[in-house]
């Protein structure tokens, strides 16, 4: 950490100083130099505590889909769990798409059956209308005879 902010300090502060033979720097370029060097320590703390935060969360879900920790699975997401000894036995990528699969956000919509009942899907939520606003229907089909040239 401090080697960091060292090497952000030098390449802020001594990029092209020119003193003109002063043997020190005028007050306005020390100003900008740590005024400079503060943004810079801010950006790179940030960074540094939120991949923590996200890392801590990551551990967090994994003990909670093992049944282990703070923290537990809703009994609807109880087919999520996995043993400790599933887990270690996983590789990345399974580990990576069982927590997708159980912290998958639930698709909302009714489920809509096609005319002939072979096909079932969800239906589009009809979130974000006015009071009483309905969808058109559809004119009907009609079929024209063909002209004959």
């Amino acid at each position: 950490m401090q080697s960091a902010v060292l090497v952000m300090i030098d390449s802020v502060c001594l990029s092209g100083l020119e003193w003109a033979g002063r043997p020190t720097p005028p007050c306005g370029q020390l100003t900008r130099c740590f005024s400079a060097v503060a943004e810079l320590l801010v950006i790179f703390l940030t960074s540094c505590v939120s991949l923590q935060v996200v890392t801590t969360q990551y551990v967090d879900a994994d003990r909670a889909l093992m049944g282990m920790g703070d923290y537990s699975l809703r009994p609807e997401y109880a087919k999520h769990r996995v043993t400790a000894a599933e887990w270690r036995s996983m590789t990345q990528a399974q580990q990576m798409k069982a927590r997708e699969h159980c912290f998958r956000l639930p698709v909302s919509g009714n489920p809509v059956t096609s005319s002939d009942g072979t096909l079932t899907v969800n239906s589009a939520p009809s979130r974000g209308r006015k009071p009483h606003q309905r969808k058109r229907p559809a004119a009907d089909r009609t079929t024209t005879a063909k002209r004959r040239c």
